[in-house]
């Protein structure tokens, strides 16, 4: 059974390739509606964002196009 992500949960993690370290943050924002005005916050500085959606649900897909909108509008 899914367990769905409540608010904006988060993972880090230093990753080191070709002899350099990278600082990796996983943001799981959650997708629902209500949190939408948190996450401009945490795309402004980011250099990468991994869209992910549920293959069991077309809304979650045709979602993702608003999701990639807003990461644009948004990062520096």
């Amino acid at each position: 059974m899914k367990q769905a992500t409540i608010g904006i949960d988060f993972l880090v993690r230093n990753v080191t390739y070709q002899n350099k370290t990278y600082r990796l943050q996983l943001w799981d924002t959650a997708g629902q509606e209500r949190f939408k005005s948190l996450i401009p916050n945490y795309l402004k500085d980011s250099h990468l964002c991994i869209f992910v959606y549920d293959l069991d649900n077309l809304q979650s897909l045709e979602g993702l196009d608003k999701w990639m909108e807003m990461y644009n509008q948004h990062r520096e």
